[in-house]
């Protein structure tokens, strides 16, 4: 283990400049903005890692609560940088500035929330995988949900792949990228990017977008993805992962949290201009994969929308996802009355439909005729 010696390790004095006796070989990128609460949890957490050769890079978005003196204890810690931006600069922005204060010897670098926390063997697990398999770009785990104790139960509800349906990646080596395309499967705080295999593969100079071009000429952001869009760039560019299955973080339910569950009409948003976007890299192969997975996102964003009631957003989603062709119209119509939804929401989405595409009255027919039966 390297918990004992490497913490108690004392930096030395050369031509002026303070330089640690050791070389971590990797980095943790803590981006945080008023999450005191939680920060100390998640920085512990770091420290109590079996593996201790490794620099904790804390970026501090101009928090206005009591971070910086809750964090105050651990900056003697050798392992720990801190600094705190004057101004609040985006989550993207401020987990690539951490990435750019990360040490030139760190071979690997993996973010944590400051809201979660890991396993204490997380680092272990992961860098002995990684060292074994030089030619993976990340190497990530299984993690845990559980609910905040002072919002909820703080009890263990679940894992993260519980939450998605269709077939996940198997355990080991893999380039699932259909897979990827259907959910984002990989948890970012429980995944080690090689940056070996970041510098060779990878097209920007940070490892995080905050926003990606879309069809309509305009730039929109991808703060809530921002991950999902490393990944299929990294197995887009003919990188592999490595799936470790075992829970070794823990993921924190609560009010603010980024999580799959909260903010999903933004995700969905976010993950169709995403996917667009990512066609210029899509092998060849893939691309009717990709583009079957384009019309899924529009079309449980749409469901979505609907539900809430947000009726003109829903007729913008629509009209993407109409077919430009007449012959189509029936089939679109088909569909609709087979949906799994009640009379009113089919009515709402068929008024959206002929306002958008103006449906001719044999149309209007065949669904009148399809209600009466």
């Amino acid at each position: 283990m390297y918990r004992d010696n490497v913490a108690s390790t004392p930096a030395s004095d050369v031509d002026g400049v303070v330089v640690s006796e050791y070389a971590p070989t990797v980095s943790v990128l803590m981006a945080t903005y008023n999450y005191g609460r939680f920060i100390e949890e998640a920085v512990q957490s770091v420290l109590r890692q079996t593996y201790g050769n490794f620099k904790l890079i804390i970026g501090d978005n101009a928090s206005t609560d009591d971070t910086k003196a809750r964090l105050k204890p651990y900056l003697e810690d050798a392992r720990v940088h801190y600094f705190r931006n004057d101004e609040n600069v985006g989550l993207v922005e401020n987990f690539n500035r951490c990435f750019r204060a990360m040490p030139a010897e760190s071979r690997y670098f993996i973010g944590l929330p400051a809201d979660d926390y890991w396993e204490e063997t997380l680092l272990e697990q992961l860098v002995t995988i990684a060292d074994a398999n030089p030619d993976v770009a990340f190497t990530y785990s299984n993690t845990y949900r559980f609910e905040d104790p002072i919002e909820g139960s703080g009890e263990v509800y679940g894992q993260y792949t519980d939450v998605f349906t269709k077939p996940l990646p198997p355990a080991g080596k893999h380039r699932a990228l259909p897979e990827l395309y259907q959910k984002n499967y990989v948890p970012f705080q429980a995944a080690l990017i090689s940056v070996a295999q970041l510098r060779a593969l990878y097209p920007y100079a940070d490892p995080y977008v905050g926003s990606v071009p879309t069809p309509h000429g305009h730039d929109t952001p991808i703060a809530y993805v921002h991950d999902y869009h490393l990944w299929l760039q990294l197995l887009s560019q003919g990188g592999v992962a490595y799936f470790h299955d075992v829970p070794l973080a823990y993921i924190r339910k609560h009010g603010s949290a980024m999580t799959m569950e909260s903010n999903i009409i933004t995700r969905l948003e976010q993950e169709r201009w995403l996917l667009t976007h990512i066609q210029e890299v899509t092998p060849l192969a893939l691309e009717s994969s990709l583009a079957l997975e384009q019309q899924n996102r529009s079309k449980r964003l749409l469901f979505k929308l609907l539900e809430t009631e947000r009726l003109s957003e829903a007729q913008k989603v629509l009209a993407d996802l109409l077919p430009q062709r007449r012959d189509h119209d029936v089939r679109l119509v088909r569909w609709l009355l087979a949906l799994p939804l009640s009379a009113p929401t089919k009515m709402r989405l068929w008024r959206i439909i002929t306002y958008v595409h103006e449906y001719n009255a044999n149309i209007r027919r065949l669904l009148q005729s399809k209600q009466t039966m």
